[in-house]
Order: structure tokens, then sequence, then C-alpha cells
């Protein structure tokens, strides 16, 4: 083996971004994950949890509630009071539906699919019907006071169940009007007008309502009447988010200082079924935001921008690769591009580049043995930082092997920028125009290795190869994907 002089780099400074919502498709086995910086991962639960596809995100697009509804398709809403459909073969926004109550704070599918409940800031509930071509609102139930933070279908498809502050309500789907109304109560001893957020809810098949409160609670209530059956105190921290398994014997909460708790149905010799808190494990930092369960596993995600698969062992034969944590910690995806001619570093930020020069040693005087440190005699330099004027983030980038080319892309649209060297403090750069119309999009960008090709990767499945130089770019060839 040849000799290799590393470089150590810690020019790179990125910050991972929070996870806040999840979603889990039963059909197709995908998890959706929603980002702060509004991007969309999707993970394949059915071949050892990988990621599949991301969508970039953009400006004032970041969900608050993800769910799957049809055949597989996602949809998303926000803080902007949009509900968005994704183009999970384009990786871009499909359609985008204004709810028309305000900042979306929470979304559910029935069990069908077939519709939408939407909680929304103005204290109304929507529901919207699922077609071939997006979604089409139907009615508005009984208007309530209060924003509705978090909402649950019954499995009938009858009734709703919708969490705001301090109540939890109950309607009929039918008519619109609710039916039921709990007051689920104020911590002892906390300050005084605290309110009490009802962060999650869940609506099961014997008519119980589950809550997840802000006070650390976790109350159980009978819809007909509005009685308690069985409350659990968790401790201090909020409880933020709440699953259920599908058979309704066991149920995940997550809490804010990191924790997630099990609860199960468990039969007894004295009385009937009860439900009892058996387990508890800690593998995030801050919020857990979100909970689903996938068949045979829980996941959660949170402020830490962790996402973490976790086993149900009770479901599993035995020790196994399938009964492996898993957890992602890192970017699935390429960040950063290398000018190996140039000596120069490209990072991609969701809404900037850097371009940097590495530092060096001199080899002449610097001798020493395999494993020591060369003394470092020229310094990094950060040459430029280019922002993203776009309301899209940047999805991918590229710099040539010269240095001399640099390109990023969005679902919209795709840049490509010259360096001049100027003598001074750094070079001067200059935008490219005349893209073909093909070049619109991308997913991912490279160059050729002698820098006078762009290869551009669009959202229509299409390669299509630039030639880059002295004149204006010019398509030479796209190979399109064979239909079907």
């Amino acid at each position: 083996m040849g000799e290799f002089s590393v470089h150590r780099v810690r020019l790179f400074d990125w910050v991972p971004s929070a996870a806040r919502c999840l979603a889990y498709c039963a059909v197709t086995e995908r998890i959706a994950v929603g980002r702060a910086d509004g991007s969309i991962e999707i993970y394949n639960a059915a071949d050892n949890f990988y990621l599949e596809r991301a969508i970039p995100g953009g400006s004032g697009r970041e969900p608050e509630a993800l769910c799957w509804a049809g055949a597989g398709r996602l949809f998303g809403a926000g803080l902007d009071g949009a509900i968005l459909e994704y183009d999970l073969q384009r990786l871009r926004v499909r359609s985008r539906v204004d709810a028309f109550g305000g900042p979306v704070w929470c979304m559910a599918p029935d069990a069908n699919g077939s519709r939408l409940a939407v909680g929304c800031e103005d204290g109304s509930v929507k529901i919207f019907t699922v077609n071939i071509e997006g979604i089409q609102f139907e009615k508005n139930l009984e208007l309530q006071k209060g924003r509705v933070v978090s909402i649950a279908w019954h499995p009938s498809g009858a009734r709703l169940a919708t969490g705001s502050l301090d109540n939890i309500r109950v309607f009929d789907v039918n008519s619109g009007h609710c039916t039921q109304r709990v007051v689920v109560g104020r911590r002892s001893g906390s300050v005084v007008n605290q309110e009490t957020v009802v962060w999650a809810v869940a609506f099961l098949t014997d008519g119980t309502v589950a809550g997840a409160e802000s006070s650390g609670r976790l109350q159980l209530w009978e819809a007909e009447h509005g009685t308690l059956v069985r409350g659990f105190t968790l401790g201090q921290a909020d409880i933020l988010s709440l699953a259920v398994e599908q058979d309704e014997t066991s149920m995940f909460v997550g809490t804010s200082d990191g924790r997630v708790a099990q609860l199960q149905l468990l039969e007894s010799r004295v009385d009937a079924a009860a439900w009892v808190r058996t387990k508890t494990f800690k593998y995030h930092t801050h919020d857990v935001r979100a909970l689903v369960l996938s068949g045979n596993a829980v996941i959660s995600a949170g402020l830490d921008a962790q996402v973490v698969m976790r086993p149900l062992m009770e479901k599993m034969d035995g020790p196994s690769y399938e009964a492996a944590l898993r957890r992602t910690l890192f970017p699935h995806r390429r960040l950063v591009s290398c000018a190996k001619k140039a000596g120069r570093l490209l990072f991609q930020f969701p809404r900037q580049l850097e371009l940097w020069s590495l530092g060096g040693t001199d080899s002449r005087t610097a001798r020493g043995k395999d494993g020591d440190v060369l003394p470092v005699t020229k310094q990094p330099v950060k040459l430029l930082q280019l922002k993203c004027k776009d309301n899209e983030n940047v999805g991918c980038s590229a710099v040539s092997p010269c240095g001399t080319w640099l390109a990023y892309g969005t679902t919209e649209r795709v840049r490509l920028y010259r360096l001049h060297e100027s003598g001074g403090e750094g070079p001067l750069i200059s935008k490219v125009g005349g893209l073909p119309c093909a070049a619109r999009g991308a997913h991912q960008l490279t160059f050729s290795a002698d820098s006078s090709r762009l290869l551009v990767a669009g959202d229509t499945g299409a390669l299509h190869v630039l030639a880059i130089g002295a004149n204006r770019p010019k398509l030479l060839h796209s190979f399109t994907p064979p239909n079907g």
C-alpha cells in the first residue's frame, strides 16, 4: 500500500435539522420524517431502514404534521396554513391547498385513507376528501375556542377526538357537532393559570380517548360520558407524542426530556385487562416530538435530529440483525464536494454554499514517521459564501475538479457559476446563464474529470449532459429512462 497524507478538516460547521413529525404507511412499509428545514425523508422500513429518498425543503414550508393517505400518497401541513401533497417520484411538492383556518397544527387520515381531518389555529376542524387529483374540502366541524393541537379518528370513521388547551373534545363527523367536552385539569402545585396542552390524542375502538398532556400525565377517558378511566403521571416533563399499536394492546409516549415509555394492556386475575406502565428507555437528548409504530418496532424522532428505530423484543424470535437498534445520526446524502486538482472543498447548507481552500504543509522541510502530525504552513481560507435566493432549499451541489466551476440545484432550477482568479483575497464569481430548459430541477450534479461537462440528474428521471466552456452551456445529450 502506498503512502497517503491525511488532511483533517474541521471547517464544515453543519448543524443537523430537528425532526418534527413522523408518519408510517403500512401498505408500502415506508416512514416519512419531516424536518425543521422543510425537508422530507422517506425511509424503507422493510429493507434495513435505509434512506430511500429525500425531498428538499423550502422557505416557510416547515411541516407540523405528516400523514399517508390513499394508496401510499404523502400529505403534509404546517404553520403556513397550507396542505401539501408530495410527489414521491419527482421529489417535489405536487399540489398545495390552503386550509383557510390559519396555521395548521395537526392532521390525521381516517382508517380508509379517504379523508383527512385538519386542526387549525382558529379552532376549526376541517374535513378534506382525498381524490385522484388531490384533496377537496368537504366540511367544517363545529367551531371551538382555541387552537387545535392534536387530532385522531375513531377506527369507524364516525367520530373524531381533538386536543387543545385544557380540553379534549369528541365530534360526530356526520353532524359536525361536538358531542363531548372533557376538561383535563391542571397539574397540582403548578403556576396559577398555567394551561395544560393536550399535545397528542388517540381514539381506541372501545371508545377510550387517550390524551398526552403538558402536565406529564397520560389520561384515558371514556368518550361517551367523559369520565376518567385511568391516569398515569410519567414525571414533570411534557408528554409530546403518542402512538398506539394496531391491536390496541400497547401504546408508547414520548416526553420532552428524551424518554419513551411503554404502556401495555395486561390481563389481571382480579379485574378485567388494565393498562400498566411496563418499560422506559431513553435514546434522545431532547424533546421526542414524534412516535410511530411499524409493526415490530417503535420509531421515535425529535429535536436532537435523531431518528431511532427500536425493535419490540417481544415480537422478535430471538437475537438477530433485525432486532438491532438503529439510529440515523448523519445525513445519508452528499453534502461535501471536492475539487481535487485545486485543493478546494464545497460545503452544502440548506440555504447557502461555502467554498474553502485547503491548508497545507511544506513536505520538503517537514519530515516524519507514520502517524506524525505535520505542521501546517498554509492555513485554510474561505474563498466565498454563496447564498440561495430561491424559495427552495439547495438539494444538490458540485464543484469541478479544477475548482473553476460550481453548480447547485433545487427542485425548480439549476444554477451554474464560474470562478475567476483575481489575485486578491478571493476569486471573483459570475453567474452563467442560458442553461438549457431540459436542465430545470436536479436531484444530483457532478462534473466530468476534465471539467468540461456538467451532468444533471433531473427530476423526470433523465440524465442530461451539458458542455460548459467559454460559450453558453450546450445540451449534448439526454439519457431518458425507459417507459414503465
